[in-house]
C-alpha cells in the first residue's frame, strides 16, 4: 500500500488545481509502481481539498463518446412535441425516466429554473421487477425516442462501459482511503442506482438575468459523477477559502470526476463535495453528458473513515428521495 497520509499533497499541488489522473497507471498489478503511487496521491489530494480531477486513459472510446454527442444532439433538435413523447412525467413512478424540460429544475434557492434541458436514463427494471413494483427511486423501465436510429443502442453501450469505469474509480478512491473495496464498499455499489443524462445547455444572451443559470449552484446528491462533455466550457467549482467561483477548462481525452454528497458522508467529511454550476456564456450551444453512480438503495450512509457526528444515517434512497424533492420543487414552484 503507498503512503497516503493526509496533508497537502504532492510537493506543488495549489489548492483548487485540478488534477490530471492517468489511469492507465493504475492497470498495472504493481501498486509500488511509480506511476501508481503518484496517480492514487492525486486522487487523493484532490478529494481532500474539493473533489475534483479529471481522469485520462480510461479506456472509453472517442468513437462511442462521439456518438454520444451526435445523438444527443439529434435528441435535442426535435421538436418540442417531438421530445414530450417521451416526457419525465410520464415515467414509471419515481424512475425519473425520459426528458426533462428547461425550467423544470431550480438547483441553487432564489435564481430562475434552470437553464438546460435532459434526457436521462439508466438501469432497465422491467415493471414486474420487486423494486419497480415498489416505485422505487429511479427504478423502472426507460423510455426511448422511436424515430432517432440507433438511439437506444448507443446508449447501452456508452451504460455499460461508463458504469464499468465508475467502478474501476470507486476501487481506486477506496484503496486511496486505506480501505479494502470488497469488505466495505462492494455491498455500496452492487445493484447501484445510477443514471445519464443527455444535458443541453442554449446560450446566455448578454442581457441575460443574473439569477439566470444553466445549473444552479448545487453539490451532487450521490457518490461519484463522471462527465463528458464538448468543448464549449461553462463548469464552475466555487473555492469557499477565496470565495470565488473557478472554471473548469474541458478536455477531449478527459472526463471529470466529482464526489457527491454520499461519498462525502461515508468519509466523514474527510473527502468533499464542492459547491459547483453551470453558465454557458459561450455563443454556441453546450452539450454534456454526466453519469451518476448513486449507490445500492438500502445502503446505509454511516461513515467508514472520518467522524461526523449529529448528522443522520439515512439510506443511500432515503437521501435521494430528499434532495431530488427539493430540486424539483423549486423549479415547479418558479416556472408558475
Amino acid at each position: 500500500m503507498p503512503n497516503l497520509d493526509i496533508g497537502t499533497g504532492p510537493e506543488g499541488y495549489e489548492g483548487f488545481n485540478f488534477p490530471v489522473i492517468d489511469l492507465s497507471q493504475c492497470s498495472t498489478t504493481d501498486k509500488a509502481s511509480q506511476g501508481y503511487c503518484t496517480a492514487l496521491q492525486l486522487m487523493r489530494s484532490a478529494c481532500l481539498h474539493h473533489g475534483f480531477f479529471l481522469i485520462t486513459g480510461h479506456g472509453i472510446s472517442t468513437e462511442l463518446q462521439t456518438r454520444m454527442f451526435e445523438m444527443a444532439e439529434a435528441f435535442f433538435s426535435q421538436t418540442l412535441e417531438e421530445k414530450l413523447v417521451v416526457d419525465e412525467k410520464k415515467a414509471w413512478g419515481r424512475s425519473h425516466r425520459g426528458y426533462q424540460v428547461i425550467g423544470g429544475e431550480a438547483y441553487e434557492a432564489g435564481t430562475l429554473p434552470d437553464l438546460k434541458e435532459g434526457f436521462q436514463y439508466g438501469n432497465h427494471k422491467d415493471l414486474d421487477h420487486p423494486d419497480a413494483v415498489a416505485k422505487r427511486v429511479l427504478c423502472g423501465p426507460n423510455q426511448w425516442p422511436s424515430g432517432l436510429p440507433g438511439f437506444r443502442e448507443t446508449m447501452e453501450e456508452y451504460h455499460v462501459a461508463i458504469h464499468a469505469l465508475a467502478i474501476k474509480i470507486f476501487k481506486l478512491l477506496s484503496e486511496s482511503l486505506g480501505v479494502d473495496y470488497e469488505g466495505v464498499f462492494k455491498s455500496f455499489t452492487h445493484d447501484a442506482a445510477n443514471a445519464v443524462r443527455l444535458l443541453h445547455y442554449p446560450p446566455h444572451a448578454e442581457d441575460t438575468d443574473t439569477n439566470q443559470l444553466g445549473t444552479g449552484a448545487h453539490r451532487d446528491f450521490g457518490g461519484i459523477t463522471l462527465l463528458l462533455t464538448n468543448d464549449i466550457p461553462g463548469l464552475q467549482v466555487y473555492d469557499d477559502s477565496v470565495n470565488e467561483w473557478v472554471g473548469i477548462t474541458p478536455r477531449s481525452d478527459a472526463y471529470i470526476v466529482n464526489l457527491g454528497d454520499i461519498f462525502q458522508r461515508y468519509t466523514g467529511g474527510d473527502y468533499k463535495s464542492s459547491l459547483h454550476r453551470v453558465i454557458n456564456k459561450s455563443s454556441k450551444d453546450r452539450y454534456s453528458i454526466p453519469y451518476f453512480f448513486d449507490g445500492n438503495l438500502d445502503a446505509v450512509l454511516n461513515p467508514v473513515t472520518g467522524i461526523q457526528d449529529g448528522v443522520e444515517a439515512l439510506t443511500v434512497e432515503e437521501h435521494m428521495l430528499e434532495r431530488m424533492t427539493t430540486s424539483r420543487a423549486r423549479g415547479k414552484k418558479d416556472i408558475t
